[in-house]
């Protein structure tokens, strides 16, 4: 099964570059002269039923409702059929991009004269009206920020008007911002209609399944300790891509923008965030400064993996707060290579704090459960403030270090102190943490991970519970 998912994100990755490079070779032919089309009559009906199937497949899959007028019988029409077919697919490709979950395309197709009239309309966003005029230029896009809500390369539409103009016809486009868009292709065609009854084509909208959700609801007990790695691209199959080379050793959290990317990592508190730069609604580099803006994440690495590799699209990540800098395509084992470095060099820095601040003092709390040994919890609290930032340090560790068995551990904890040792270590813990907060600018990860925590979400939930307010917000109330 996981070979099979990378073949599938291989063969559509193929695809999409094949399409890529012929749109590329097309608009190379038809600037030397070279394309030359292959006129003859023919019947489109069946080209029509092929495309309206594979669109149907797609109305379904994102929720639009697609109808469509297409004559009955055979539609015979003298056009290079191979090269008309580029031009409605583009076309319908482009209405589908546009048009939101919940919205329609339609399709209609006619004869007008002696004139085959191809009509493509959607109810998306619309086209502003100054540029109407450029959308068939080459290359061009009408939002080319890198927030932008779609992929695209600018060539479609130019080769749409291109092509209809080598074959004597024309294309129009009628647009309103928020009104919808509809592109109107006339070919010079001699068309015959086989029947002058219409049949009308409905894809109907079903009820669309619910998206994933962008972050999983709380953890297994067994991804409690995991470190949290939060992936943030607006490609579904680059995500999937990263989680399968992720998740066997972090617990990987996605969000499909910046915009879904910083709400989950409000909500989740992930131990670094990795995201693309290139993104809709809140690009990469809009997330980085928001992140480094919120005192509850100010401190999460950020890795920036981008397609982009120019000197001012790397400086312009790093000025704005990002860790790191990886150039797609990338090599996996060194994405992990740097996520595991950054963690760790986080996990050293919090080290230094072993040394500083004021633990809780078991000394002072000696004897509330009538034993009154006070060597003992002397004993017991350099015991904790030794392995303070020791992640993998347990009951089982503690009882060691005290020379005890660990029935006996607990018999004497509960009666100089009161409480399990489980439920000491974890106190010594917070209580420490909530001392550096409060007297020192360490980060909150620093703090996390030399108080001994393993993952700053863990580290998070238990500081909340305990103190009932998050470590950002306990330090602003210092």
């Amino acid at each position: 099964e996981p070979v099979r998912r990378q073949v599938e994100t291989v063969l559509a990755s193929g695809r999409r570059l094949g399409e890529l490079v012929e749109q590329l070779l097309d608009v190379a032919r038809l600037e030397s002269g070279e394309l030359r089309l292959d006129v003859r009559k023919v019947d489109l009906a069946p080209l029509f039923a092929r495309i309206t199937e594979g669109f149907a497949a797609l109305a379904r899959q994102r929720g639009i409702a697609f109808d469509g007028s297409i004559p009955t019988g055979s539609i015979r029409a003298k056009v290079d059929a191979d090269q008309m077919e580029k031009v409605w697919v583009n076309l319908l490709s482009n209405a589908f991009k546009f048009t939101p979950r919940g919205g329609r395309v339609g399709m209609r197709v006619e004869a007008v004269g002696g004139d085959l009239v191809v009509t493509v309309e959607d109810d998306g966003p619309g086209i502003p009206t100054h540029e109407q005029e450029r959308i068939f230029e080459r290359f061009h896009q009408v939002d080319a920020s890198s927030s932008r809500a779609h992929e695209g390369t600018g060539l479609g539409l130019a080769l749409v008007k291109e092509v209809t103009e080598l074959h004597g016809g024309s294309v129009n486009v009628h647009s309103e911002r928020g009104r919808g868009s509809r592109f109107v292709v006339r070919v010079p065609a001699e068309p015959v209609i086989g029947e002058a009854e219409r049949r009308r084509w409905t894809e109907p909208v079903s009820e669309p399944p619910s998206p994933p959700s962008l972050s999983p609801s709380t953890p297994a007990e067994d991804d409690a300790e995991r470190k949290t790695v939060l992936v943030v691209d607006d490609n579904a199959e680059l995500r999937g891509y990263l989680r399968r080379h992720l998740e066997g050793r972090y617990r990987v959290l996605e969000a499909g923008n910046g915009r879904e990317g910083l709400a989950t990592a409000r909500a989740s508190v992930p131990d670094l965030i990795l995201c693309d730069l290139m993104m809709p609604e809140m690009d990469g580099d809009a997330l980085c400064r928001a992140v480094r803006a919120d005192p509850e994440l100010a401190f999460l690495p950020v890795v920036m993996v981008t397609a982009r590799s120019s000197r001012e699209s790397r400086l312009s990540a790093l000025e704005g707060g990002a860790d790191d800098y990886l150039v797609k395509p990338f090599d996996p084992e060194e994405l992990r290579l740097r996520i595991g470095n950054l963690l760790e060099a986080r996990r050293r820095l919090s080290e230094r704090l072993r040394e500083e601040g004021n633990p809780l003092s078991f000394v002072a709390l000696a004897g509330r459960g009538g034993g009154g040994d006070r060597d003992f919890a002397t004993q017991l609290e350099a015991v904790l403030k030794e392995h303070m930032a020791d992640e993998d340090f347990e009951v089982e560790g503690m009882a060691r270090a005290m020379a005890m068995s660990r029935a006996t551990l607990y018999r004497k904890v509960d009666e100089e102190l009161g409480s399990s040792p489980k439920e000491l270590l974890w106190e010594y813990r917070l209580e420490q943490a909530a001392h550096w907060l409060r007297e020192t600018n360490a980060t909150v990860s620093e703090v996390a991970y030399g108080s001994g925590f393993k993952t700053v979400p863990h580290f998070t939930r238990r500081f909340k519970d305990r103190f009932e307010t998050t470590p950002a917000a306990w330090r602003r109330k210092g």
